[in-house]
């Protein structure tokens, strides 16, 4: 998040949407057979695969809060499926229309 979310968001007192130790968190994956790290909350989607892991950032249905689309996600829910090593996701909108929208611009 950190490297597209507006820069306002970055002056707080606490690093709220992202890791500030994600170099140790990697090495400590790394010693581990990770196929996927799945995260939320951020409502926005996002896959990378990095060292063999994949990871994923889901989108939020937050119902009555959602107010379009934010950094380009709509709103929506993802679906992972895992059949031995491999791991798909495919993010999924369901067409809520707000009626006092908003959207978040990246």
């Amino acid at each position: 998040m950190q490297c597209y979310e507006p820069g306002s968001w970055l002056d707080t007192p606490h690093n709220w949407t992202f890791v500030v130790d994600g170099r140790e968190v990697l090495r400590i994956l790394h010693d581990y057979d990770v196929l996927a790290v799945l995260q939320a909350h951020s409502h926005v989607y996002e896959r990378i695969e990095l060292n063999g892991i994949s990871f994923i950032t889901t989108g939020a249905v937050a119902g009555a809060d959602w107010r379009g689309a934010f950094l380009g996600t709509p709103e929506g829910y993802t679906e992972i499926a895992v059949s031995g090593r491999a791991l798909t996701s495919h993010y999924r909108t369901y067409g809520f229309a707000s009626v006092n929208l908003q959207p978040v611009a990246i």
